[in-house]
């Protein structure tokens, strides 16, 4: 928030933009009374950059290796259940808040400070799974210390093409993606932010920077004009709005 606001201020030349995750625009003012920016009208949006697919991993001792499983034990189970998260209001949290609104079915929310430490405690068996970007888990899953029961992007992992999608596991349509997107101060020219969208596009569009610098990471590109984008993120402001009013998350004030 203090990042976002200092953009906000910032003369609207094109020398000062913000590069940010979904949570400072779509998320923090659904979560927060007060917010010292609008992100609908302090931002001309540029473009979307990259999205970070999180998957669903578990401890190996859980009983339950897919989707389907998963919410069978929960219902033999209730309340016994838990899972971690990388704060309240997290991506995390918020995603594992609309797995449970589509399935029925209620775990024991654990949050942390920080995927690292919710991760730790699932391989430890303190907690029994999480959402977390692939990037984040992929080593453990390899290493047998975590199992992935499902992936939240449309389409499967190519580095796990035998773990499915939680969409295609039962709960049809389910998303569960990070998204980065670039944006500058409102009131920013039109043809500065053209030419600000045309160069990034171009450079992210590289097959040899895709490999080195997204691939690796676990990230893919969500290029998309400034319209398109202004468009996703209203979008977005809407569905996260629902789901941390649906699931009745504190408000901080």
């Amino acid at each position: 928030m203090i990042g976002a606001d200092q953009v906000a201020k910032s003369p609207a030349d094109g020398y000062t933009l913000l590069l940010t995750a979904e949570l400072t625009l779509v998320t923090v003012p659904h979560l927060h009374e007060k917010i010292p920016y609008d992100p609908l009208k302090d931002f001309a949006p540029i473009t979307a950059l990259v999205s970070a697919t999180q998957a669903l991993v578990a401890n190996p001792a859980l009983p339950a290796s897919t989707v389907k499983e998963l919410v069978a034990l929960a219902k033999k189970r209730p309340g016994e259940l838990s899972y971690g998260s990388f704060g309240i209001g997290s991506t995390g949290h918020l995603n594992m808040e609309m797995l449970q609104a589509a399935t029925g079915v209620r775990f024991n929310h654990i949050p942390y400070n920080g995927a690292g430490p919710a991760m730790n405690d699932v391989i430890g068996g303190h907690i029994d799974f999480m959402f977390a970007a692939i990037s984040i888990v992929k080593g453990n899953v390899k290493a047998g210390k975590l199992r992935m029961i499902g992936v939240g992007s449309d389409h499967r992992s190519s580095e796990f093409p035998d773990v499915p999608t939680i969409s295609e596991s039962g709960v049809p349509g389910f998303e569960a993606k990070s998204w980065f997107g670039l944006v500058a101060p409102a009131g920013t020219p039109a043809d500065v932010i053209k030419t600000i969208n045309r160069d990034v596009i171009k450079v992210i569009s590289e097959p040899v920077f895709r490999e080195q610098y997204l691939t690796t990471q676990g990230l893919e590109p969500i290029l998309n004009t400034p319209e398109q984008f202004a468009a996703f993120i209203r979008s977005e402001t809407i569905k996260w709005g629902k789901v941390v009013k649906d699931a009745n998350i504190a408000v901080i004030k």
